[in-house]
């Protein structure tokens, strides 16, 4: 007799294999909500409707801060519909004039604030804002305000990099001694935000 119901319960079978599985232990992902797929691949260069549909801070290659949004093209009649861009933006950069090294805000991060409207033109009212004691809560307002928000985006294919080994962290080379390289993957290049509801962001 041949059971089709593909929920039907089944015996569990002895494990074959010999990896590690304690980390699973009373892990119970039954009622687990199941993510949408979404592609990473490169997007035809050139502007498309986008969501941003995640926000976290990270570390730049030179350790610099940097808020990296997560858009995904939902316009249904793109053929790149679904696929997710990453965006990388760095709160400041360093500007080295006549000895002096300075940092300045990077008109990015400002212009993201300005989406939500949350840039202050008077000093005095961004001090608050961005000192040490506020720029963290800065910038999870911001990101708060970022989820979901609609925009276009315009796009373009990065050059591939060499991939380097995850542990060692080193270049890694094909058989015949050449490098190694990744995929072309999409970069944002310019975001265009929808006006917010309200003229007003309290702060």
């Amino acid at each position: 007799m041949t059971v089709n119901d593909p929920f039907a319960s089944f015996a569990a079978a002895a494990g074959t294999s010999g990896a590690d599985l304690t980390a699973l232990d009373g892990l119970d992902l039954s009622q687990a909500e199941v993510a949408e797929e979404f592609s990473f691949r490169a997007p035809e260069p050139g502007f498309h409707n986008a969501v941003v549909t995640k926000t976290e801070c990270r570390l730049s290659s030179k350790g610099l801060p940097m808020a990296v949004l997560t858009y995904v093209i939902d316009d249904a009649n793109d053929p790149d519909h679904g696929v997710a861009v990453p965006g990388y933006t760095v709160l400041y950069f360093k500007r080295t004039e006549r000895g002096k090294t300075t940092q300045v805000l990077n008109p990015g991060f400002r212009r993201m604030l300005e989406a939500v409207d949350m840039w202050r033109e008077d000093p005095r009212e961004r001090e608050p804002m961005l000192n040490a004691t506020g720029l963290k809560t800065t910038v999870d307002k911001l990101f708060a305000l970022m989820q979901r928000r609609k925009c276009t985006i315009k796009t373009s294919v990065a050059a591939p990099r060499q991939r380097v080994d995850r542990e060692t962290k080193q270049p890694m080379f094909n058989p015949d001694g050449s490098p190694l390289m990744g995929s072309p993957r999409g970069q944002v290049d310019e975001v265009e935000f929808e006006p917010v509801d309200s003229s007003t962001t309290p702060f």
